[in-house]
């Protein structure tokens, strides 16, 4: 029974919705001894896209209906993009309408953050809080999004849900249109049936241009800010966005587990395909990035996997470091020190107590992993940075 359970397990895993399948094997069935014969075959595991199912084709219809009569349409993109292998087809549709797509989580870059139609999430709800009709495919509108609900998302737009799993539609929104089916398959029946029909929309231009101002304007704006900041000490943490985002190769894994790092990574970082930026959920746990990096480079090998962390989930999981060194699995990973969780907790201390300032490189070298200490110094031609290593003190 143990294989049956097992293989069940995969299955609902990867079933949508998508998400962690327990597993609990009680001590009397662990130890207990039987031959391998009277274990059941189990279940069998499909591949992902052999479990799949279209819309109603009259949703379909009144789906696009209600894009056709929009003058602010807007797509919005999530994890069933990822899950369901649908970026060709996202791009395919959008391209066609030239409707703007803000895609989010996994589904980010989906359609490419520097494309024109792409909305990026910084600077998203000057049009997720205007927009008239929304298009939600593979989308979840958890707290992260407000849970759908203005000034974020637009209380009077006309909102269309795709989603393969039926209660999540017009959970949190008020879906007049409902597509109950897989995003890959959805999107093909949308461009197929969207080809017959004319999408020069009354405002198009303006809302396009409204797009690209709004990105041009936020691109200067951090522009700005990093310049400002760009001397400071401590370092700050716009200035290790922006190096960061230019020094990583442009197909590598970003794993983000660090709260204050999270914003400013978002800000500069323009993803490239869909799943390159993993963090731990809607939940926003700490302590998680480790074990998803080392999952990143066992899933792509040999490919750079980055990991931005903060002391508090270092504190946590810093350790399984030492697994992905014995294992040989290379993983950079970048932490952001900012002793945020020492200071709480020097309040639980005698006023004495001073901050805790931790050099976890010197932690790391201990158990063989490659670390260094960089220090930003007064000269006499301005700051400079220095790369210390790991025996310094």
């Amino acid at each position: 029974m143990i294989e049956i359970n097992l293989r069940q397990a995969f299955r609902d895993a990867t079933s949508p919705p998508q998400g962690v399948a327990l597993v609990e094997i009680p001590t009397n069935i662990l130890y207990r001894g039987r031959l391998e014969s009277d274990q059941r075959r189990g279940v069998k595991v499909y591949a992902s896209g052999e479990l799949r199912s279209g819309a109603d084709p009259y949703s379909i219809d009144q789906a696009l209906g209600i894009l056709r009569a929009a003058e602010r349409p807007l797509i919005a993109a999530g994890d069933g993009i990822f899950w369901s292998g649908a970026a060709a087809e996202l791009r395919e549709f959008v391209e066609l309408t030239k409707i703007p797509v803000y895609a989010r989580r996994s589904g980010q870059r989906a359609v490419a953050e520097d494309r024109p139609l792409a909305i990026r999430g910084p600077w998203k709800k000057s049009f997720t809080g205007r927009a008239d009709a929304v298009l939600a495919i593979g989308f979840r509108f958890w707290s992260g999004e407000k849970f759908g609900e203005a000034p974020t998302w637009s209380a009077s737009a006309r909102y269309i849900q795709a989603d393969p799993t039926p209660t999540r539609i017009g959970l949190h929104v008020p879906a007049e249109a409902a597509l109950v089916g897989d995003a890959k398959l959805v999107l093909r029946q949308l461009s197929d049936a969207a080809r017959s029909n004319d999408w020069n929309r009354p405002g198009q231009s303006d809302w396009l241009r409204q797009v690209a101002e709004v990105r041009a304007n936020f691109d200067r704006v951090i522009a700005e800010q990093e310049h400002e900041h760009h001397h400071d000490t401590p370092i700050h943490p716009a200035r290790v966005a922006r190096e960061l985002c230019e020094a990583i190769d442009q197909d590598a894994t970003i794993v983000i587990d660090s709260f204050t790092m999270s914003g400013w990574m978002s800000q500069w970082f323009n993803a490239r395909f869909p799943g390159q930026i993993l963090d731990a959920g809607p939940l926003a746990p700490v302590g998680h990035g480790v074990g998803m990096a080392i999952g990143a480079q066992l899933a792509r090998p040999r490919k750079q996997v980055v990991l931005i962390i903060g002391d508090g989930g270092l504190g946590i999981s810093g350790f399984d470091l030492e697994t992905a060194r014995r294992y040989g699995l290379p993983i950079v990973a970048v932490v952001w020190n900012n002793g945020s969780w020492g200071r709480a907790s020097t309040k639980c201390h005698s006023s004495k107590v001073g901050p805790i300032r931790s050099r976890y490189y010197q932690t790391n070298a201990t158990i063989g992993c490659s670390s260094s200490w960089i220090v930003t110094v007064s000269t006499s031609s301005g700051p400079r940075s220095f790369v210390l290593p790991s025996n310094v003190h």
